[in-house]
């Protein structure tokens, strides 16, 4: 009788043994993932994971047009890097980067997808709204800057798209090609009418 005790307190410690030691790797794994989905320098979510985020609100919202996102490429980042050094450069990302964060709901994401361009995406935003958040967005950029960006103009080009249902079959390849075009115009425009 006792050493059925013993033998069931044994294995109840074991089996609480094991609960918690998958728990650890649980938690752990998720820890993992949350690392793996995100910019290192940013914190925002990074291309595989935010385009596989993006691709899930479509699939969402594919008979409604109120899903928009955003392209964004940071103006004379390159300069910055070469003129002031790459941590003026990297704090001139982050600047940008947390005034997206600041105004986005937390629906809204906004993606690293390499070097200086982003993708904002916006679930139940019509194109006129998004227009007027990255805006004023635009416009703040320049205001409550660190030190090391004070003699710096800080501003983006920017391309908007939202989905258009001819393209039912590819509609991520064509959002991110209409928001990418209209943000390399917004850029040639910009540097048209702009001097270092």
């Amino acid at each position: 009788m006792e050493t059925a005790l013993i033998a069931l307190l044994c294995i109840v410690v074991l089996g609480i043994h094991l609960v918690i030691q998958i728990l650890k790797q649980k938690r752990k794994s998720t820890e993992l993932k949350e690392v793996a989905s995100r910019d290192e320098l940013t914190g925002i979510l990074n291309r595989q994971f935010g385009l596989r985020y993006l691709k899930e609100k479509i699939e969402q919202n594919k008979d409604d047009e109120e899903l928009t996102i955003c392209y964004i490429d940071i103006n004379n980042l390159k300069y910055v890097n070469d003129n002031f050094g790459h941590d003026v450069g990297d704090l001139m990302i982050c600047h940008i980067v947390n005034h997206f964060k600041k105004v986005l709901n937390p629906e809204c994401k906004i993606i690293r997808m390499g070097g200086d361009e982003f993708l904002a995406v916006f679930p139940d935003f019509s194109e006129k709204e998004v227009e007027a958040i990255v805006e004023m967005i635009q416009q703040s950029s320049n205001r409550d800057k660190p030190e090391a960006l004070q003699n710096i103009s800080v501003s983006f080009s920017y391309g908007i798209a939202h989905p258009d249902l001819q393209f039912q079959s590819n509609l991520m390849e064509s959002m991110l090609q209409t928001a990418d075009q209209k943000m390399y115009e917004y850029k040639r425009d910009y540097k048209k009418t702009t001097y270092l």
